[in-house]
């Protein structure tokens, strides 16, 4: 994984990408589910941390998002997380400098 940069202005084509990828969770589900697959303990949190600038993200927590997952009675399975990490790289993941980040 190369990595992408994440922006506020990204959230709705991420939220869409993840709609694919999640399809059987509730729109509140997949968004507390993405934020903590890109590393924030809650969604509330990413935003606010993407209201200053944008954040590089160069991994993905797939323990979490599967961990948070099943505390909210989701089925989610290791595949839907590498099918929305593909997704997230080829949406985001083209540009050449990242180097402030």
């Amino acid at each position: 994984m190369t990595g992408f940069l994440l922006t506020l202005d990204r959230l709705k084509a991420l939220k869409q990408q993840a709609l694919m990828s999640i399809p059987h969770a509730k729109a509140a589900h997949r968004t507390e589910i993405v934020a903590r697959f890109l590393g924030w303990r809650t969604y509330a949190s990413l935003l606010y941390d993407l209201r200053s600038e944008g954040r590089f993200i160069a991994d993905f927590d797939t323990g979490g998002a599967i961990d948070f997952s099943r505390q909210i009675g989701v089925d989610l399975e290791e595949e839907d997380l590498d099918e929305l990490a593909e997704r997230l790289q080829d949406e985001f993941g083209s540009e050449a400098d990242y180097s402030r980040y």
